[in-house]
């Protein structure tokens, strides 16, 4: 996997802001979708939550390439994510645990859907920084010039 880790970018992993991810159909129809959890399984793997998204499981099974675009909620830098679906758990300690996160999500906003179908688990082929004008550290100062009088703009 080239950039970095996601053990590095675990934060952007758990849910504070929403994910985007894309997936295509057979025919390269696209789809993109936002969701809520987008989630660390371990260091090679993430998971996502199906709760209602019928179009995605459908694509995956037909064409197993996905992006993501997770968003770092220290930082605020964005990452995309190349991804390969392997498979969707219907039990099991991660579905476990999913479950368990959407019930509580469901507890503090009614209504909020909480019916977990699976998680559908991706091998994370590589993570990219995305770069943005809007975050990220500030531009270095420019260099002073060696040739001008840096006391000519000052009074006396």
């Amino acid at each position: 996997m080239s950039g970095p880790t996601l053990t590095a970018i675990r934060p952007a992993l758990e849910g504070l802001a929403p994910s985007a991810v894309a997936t295509s159909a057979a025919d390269g129809t696209p789809n993109v979708v936002y969701i809520s959890q987008l989630q660390y399984l371990d260091a090679d793997h993430v998971g996502i939550s199906n709760q209602f998204l019928s179009k995605t499981a459908r694509n995956v099974q037909e064409q197993p390439l996905a992006t993501a675009l997770v968003i770092h909620p220290d930082t605020a830098r964005s990452y995309r994510l190349w991804l390969r679906f392997v498979r969707s758990e219907t039990e099991g300690e991660w579905f476990d645990a999913m479950q368990a996160r959407l019930e509580l999500i469901a507890s503090l906003s009614p209504g909020a859907p909480h019916e977990l179908r699976s998680v559908d688990v991706f091998a994370v082929e590589s993570i990219e920084p995305q770069v943005s004008d809007m975050v990220g550290d500030p531009p270095a100062a420019p260099a002073p010039d060696p040739t001008s009088d840096a006391t000519s703009d000052t009074e006396a």
